[in-house]
Order: structure tokens, then C-alpha cells, then sequence
């Protein structure tokens, strides 16, 4: 957490990617070039009495051309290895570069914007130097806002809070709802979203009312997933009044020892297929979450719960590879062993036994092969099994509509706090498993 983390962007930065020769892309030039290169009227003109249109033929690749992203990343791994940089063999959008525990740097990329964490500042001031004689890089400072999250830093306390207050904000005062009155929950718990049901639903809706129910769906998007109807996601809109300054909250100097949370509704949904959630946490708070409908109908609770933990098992291997490769860089590598096997809670006995003791009968073997994968990863000793009351399943947060006691011990136990709760005091979860 003594890490110096500073942001960075380069500027215009597909244009330094390449087109190969055998890559021919032409365009047609747009009004306002004619008035910056004045130049090519004649060409135009010449085009135009031959009854053709002038064409360019690009050497570099521009925004939104199919190849631009991907020649832009290429051209980026191409300088960062030509500094010394290693690229993650886990996540391809992570640099990092390790000489001894207390001299190291890590680049987290997102297309054009960069994040450097280091071991000191006058490493990551040496790293934007010999990325400079290569493209144009704007200096921006501490790391204090990237992807339209804010990032608050407190050394004193060791902690880092992630939040996204000001699009909140955004979204309230676009639909004028900074003055309505909050909810406690995105949701009321148990409430029927059903086609018919005595609720508000979009066929109902006025056409003005669609059209700002479907923007104000894709305004959620990046935050708490959204529900299906008006109504609902007005309500979300209203509990995000109520979150205030909540944010993501991690916490420096405790155990860093990885522990996942797996759980499944069996058949709640019209569809009928299950919803898979699970929830990953280090002693310094969440680190990786999902909620994903099942592939499959399940026949029951057993067989979507043992589909959940197939879901969860991938993003532990992941991780498992993730942090064997970084915890050394950082210092931490003494932490790697903790994370072996990885601790995965799971609140159905049936799924636990199944994943422990994989017996085909009438009731299992039709389960698809592929989602026999969990057994493999306990039968290695990369994963450990253990039952969690359901009480105390944290990814219970990622399918059901809890009540508010519920919804905010879950919360807590993810470390999203808001600025009078402390991390220390939600550290434990309440009736742990």
C-alpha cells in the first residue's frame, strides 16, 4: 500500500500503430482536410471530372477502424518489451517490470490510458521517460480518476476507496431525481418482475417513458445491473441516492489470503434457468464478482449449485495464475502458498459432495462433461471445498433481492463502505463461515 501509483494517457495513440504493407485501407477524405491541405482540391477536382471520388490510402490506423485497437496494442507490447517490461501471461493488458522486492513497477493498460504502480515515484517518473521518446504522453499526475471511477487514496489510514459518485450524480441530475426519496436496497425483496404481474412493466409504458427507461437501463450498466422494468430502475436510481459516497474500499497491512463465495437461485427466473454468482475476497476486500445466467435448465438445486462452483472454479485458476505471477514483483511472494488450495464456500451439501465425490447415477450423468471441470481442480488440491451457512453466502448479493439487514451485511463484508464506515470494524463477516 507504500506503492507510488501515478496515471498517464498517450495522446492520439492509435496513430502509432502500423499498417503492414499487405493491409490496404482507403478512405475518403472529409470536408474539413480540404481546408487543412489545401492541396488536394485540385486531386478532388481531377476526380470529380473523371466522375471518380478521391480516396486516401492510410498508412496508420484511425479510431474506430476495425484494425486500429489491435495495431495500437501491438505497437504498445512492441515498446514496452523494448524496455524491459514483462507482459502478464495471465492478463495481456499488465505490464511489469521486477529487479528485487523493493525495486519494481506494474503498468495496468485500458487502450490509451495507464496506470503505474512502483516502488517509488522516481521509478515511475524514469517508466513515462522512456515511454515519451516513443509517443506523445500527457502527465496527469497521482492516480485520482480513471474509466469514470474515482480513485481516494488515504496512506495515513493505508486504505484505497473506488467510487463512482460523480456519474451518479450524472445519472440522478439527468432524470431529476437528486431531490426524490432513497431507497434502502436496489430492490425489494421477493418482488414479482414477472410478465403480468400487478407491477409496472415496459409494455405499459408511454413512448416517452421507453425511451428513458432504455437509456436509463444503459446508464446503469456500468454500475449494479439493472432491472426489467421502469419502475425498478427507477428505484435504482433512487437507492444510488441513498449509497451517497459508498465506495470500494481496500485495506493495506492484513492478510492477504484468497477466498471465494459461489451460490446459485435455482429456477427463480420466467426462463427458468438458474443464476450463478460468486464473489472472490482477499483480507484487503472484493476483488472479482459475477452474476451470469446458467447455460443449462438444471433439474435441481444440487446440479445448479454444482454448475455455480464450475463457474467459480475458473476465475479461482485464474486468479491462482494471476497472483503467482505478481506477488513475487511486489514483494509479497511469501503470500503465494496461502492461496493454495484457494477456499471456495459453497452452501449446498449435495454440490459439495458431488464436486468432492463425482459418483454418477440417474441423477448426474447427464450433466454436461464440461462442467465436471471443479472436480478436476479439487482432485489437483488447487481448490478446497467448504460448506458456508446461507446466511453467511456473500454471493447471495450477486442474485437475490435482499432485505436491507441482509443487503448491508453483505456489503460490508465486500468492503463497499461509505465514508463514516471503517474498514477495520467491517472486516469479519457476521456469523462467518
Amino acid at each position: 500500500m507504500g506503492s507510488a501509483i501515478e496515471q498517464g494517457n498517450a495522446k492520439n495513440a492509435y496513430l502509432n500503430g502500423i499498417l503492414p504493407p499487405n493491409e490496404i485501407i482507403y478512405m475518403q477524405p472529409h470536408l474539413i482536410l480540404y481546408k487543412l491541405h489545401p492541396t488536394l482540391v485540385p486531386h478532388r477536382e481531377q476526380a470529380k471530372a473523371k466522375g471518380k471520388i478521391l480516396v486516401l490510402r492510410l498508412w496508420c490506423p484511425l479510431y474506430r477502424t476495425k484494425q486500429g485497437g489491435n495495431k495500437w496494442y501491438e505497437e504498445l507490447c512492441f515498446v514496452l518489451l523494448k524496455l524491459g517490461l514483462n507482459k502478464s501471461k495471465a492478463d495481456h493488458a499488465l505490464f511489469y517490470h521486477f529487479k528485487s522486492p523493493t525495486k519494481y513497477c506494474l503498468l495496468g493498460v485500458a487502450t490509451d490510458n495507464f496506470t503505474f504502480v512502483a516502488d517509488s515515484t522516481g521509478t515511475v517518473k524514469k517508466l513515462k521517460g522512456e515511454m515519451g521518446k516513443h509517443m506523445e504522453l500527457a502527465e496527469m499526475g497521482e492516480l485520482s480518476w480513471i474509466l469514470g471511477v474515482d480513485v481516494r487514496r488515504d496512506l495515513r489510514a493505508c486504505t484505497i476507496t473506488l467510487s463512482q459518485m460523480a456519474y451518479i450524480n450524472h445519472i440522478l441530475e439527468r432524470f431529476g431525481m437528486l431531490e426524490c426519496k432513497n431507497a434502502s436496497t436496489p430492490l425489494k425483496p421477493h418482488i414479482d418482475l414477472t410478465p403480468g404481474s400487478e407491477h409496472v412493466s415496459l409494455t405499459l409504458l408511454s413512448p416517452r417513458k421507453k425511451s428513458e427507461y432504455r437509456e436509463l437501463v444503459g446508464l446503469l450498466i456500468p454500475l449494479p445491473r439493472a432491472t426489467s422494468y421502469y419502475a425498478y430502475g427507477s428505484r435504482d436510481a433512487r437507492y444510488l441516492i441513498h449509497q451517497g459516497d459508498q465506495g470500494l474500499s481496500s485495506l493495506g497491512g492484513k492478510d492477504f489470503v484468497l477466498s471465494g463465495y459461489s451460490d446459485a437461485n435455482w429456477g427463480t427466473e420466467l426462463h427458468r434457468h438458474s443464476i450463478s454468482g460468486y464473489t472472490f475476497l482477499t483480507g484487503t476486500g472484493i476483488i472479482l464478482w459475477s452474476s451470469k445466467k446458467q447455460p443449462i435448465i438444471t433439474l435441481s438445486s444440487t446440479e445448479s449449485e454444482y454448475i455455480a462452483l464450475t463457474h467459480a472454479a475458473k476465475e479461482a485458476k485464474w486468479l491462482w495464475t494471476l497472483t503467482r505471477e505478481i506477488l513475487p514483483v511486489v514483494g509479497l511472494g511469501a503470500y503465494v502458498e496461502k492461496f493454495n488450495p484457494t477456499v471456495l464456500y459453497c452452501d449446498n451439501q449435495g454440490a459439495i459432495k458431488l464436486s468432492t465425490n463425482p459418483v454418477f447415477h440417474a441423477r448426474t450423468k447427464h450433466i454436461n462433461i464440461h462442467f465436471h471441470y471443479i472436480c478436476q481442480t479439487i482432485t489437483s488440491r488447487d481448490l478446497q471445498l467448504v460448506y458456508c451457512p446461507t446466511d453467511s453466502m456473500v454471493a447471495d448479493i450477486m442474485m437475490n433481492q435482499l432485505a436491507h439487514v441482509k443487503f448491508t451485511q453483505f456489503r460490508r463484508a465486500m468492503r463497499i463502505l461509505g465514508p463514516e464506515e471503517s474498514v477495520e470494524s467491517d472486516a469479519r463477516i457476521e456469523g462467518e463461515c
